[in-house]
């Protein structure tokens, strides 16, 4: 496992972890992390997505969504 792919998964668990806790904010800085270590990731893409929809910003999560469907 290489470095980049440990910080990929810290960084997805990490966003994920602060979704739970509605933390939307830092969800959203440890997954755009993530997303510039694996931008076509659907399954990152959707955790991205529902982030921003949380934050009241659909029409920036809309293309995340669009891309994860892909």
């Amino acid at each position: 496992v290489s470095l980049s792919q440990n910080n990929l998964q810290s960084l997805t668990a990490l966003g994920q972890l602060y979704y739970k806790l509605k933390d939307y904010a830092e969800a959203e800085i440890h997954l755009r992390k993530a997303q510039a270590l694996s931008p076509n990731d659907p399954d990152l893409l959707l955790d991205l997505g529902l982030v921003l929809i949380e934050k009241r910003q659909e029409s920036l999560a809309k293309p995340f969504l669009e891309q994860a469907l892909k």
